[in-house]
């Protein structure tokens, strides 16, 4: 009965490390629309009109407003000034938050950036069966350290030191295993394609 519950407990919390990030945006963006729509309301009084295709000047303002401001941030983000920040930002704070590495680098594959750390698919041999991991190091001596992930929610899982002979390459980007997690196995044999 522990068990079940474990994976329970892990797929929830899984999935809130997944959600939050996009919680966080859009109640940034939500907070950031309502301030704007406040200032913008006494410059919409001095216009003529007070709707535009039935959305209200301060409302239609506050979001073009906050579309520009993210379209600025954006240009700055391209700037090597931007990449000293984060790259600072990441290595005080951020890489202390559980798998935020793992995330970071799974968000450059999707983005089609190359990941400053490349985790490479592999499938690990337990006694009897075969399972989808991440190669995380390798380690003097023939061994490995691997990532085996969960099922749907790949950001928790175990890491298991083990000899190299037991795990296989797989060809397909890292992206490709996690979908194939998130999706209970679906796609397995493309993925495994000659290497069982």
């Amino acid at each position: 009965m522990k068990r079940p519950l474990y994976k329970l407990r892990m797929l929830i919390v899984g999935s809130a490390l997944f959600m939050v990030p996009f919680l966080l945006l859009f109640i940034l963006l939500s907070k950031a629309h309502e301030l704007l729509k406040k200032i913008m309301s006494p410059v919409s009084e001095w216009l003529p009109i007070n709707s535009v295709i039935g959305l209200e000047t301060p409302w239609l303002f506050a979001t073009l407003l906050l579309i520009l401001l993210c379209l600025i941030f954006g240009l700055f983000a391209k700037t090597t000034k931007a990449r000293n920040m984060v790259n600072w930002l990441e290595t005080t704070l951020l890489s202390h938050l559980p798998g935020y590495s793992f995330m970071k680098n799974l968000g450059d594959e999707f983005a089609g950036d190359s990941p400053t750390v490349q985790y490479h698919s592999v499938l690990v041999r337990f006694d009897d069966c075969w399972q989808i991991a991440f190669l995380v190091e390798r380690i003097p001596g023939g061994k490995v350290a691997v990532y085996v992930p969960g099922s749907p929610s790949p950001w928790s899982g175990d890491v298991f030191i083990i000899e190299e002979q037991r795990i296989s390459l797989l060809d397909e980007a890292t992206t490709s295993a996690v979908k194939c997690l998130q999706k209970l196995g679906e796609g397995t044999g493309s993925l495994v394609a000659g290497k069982l």
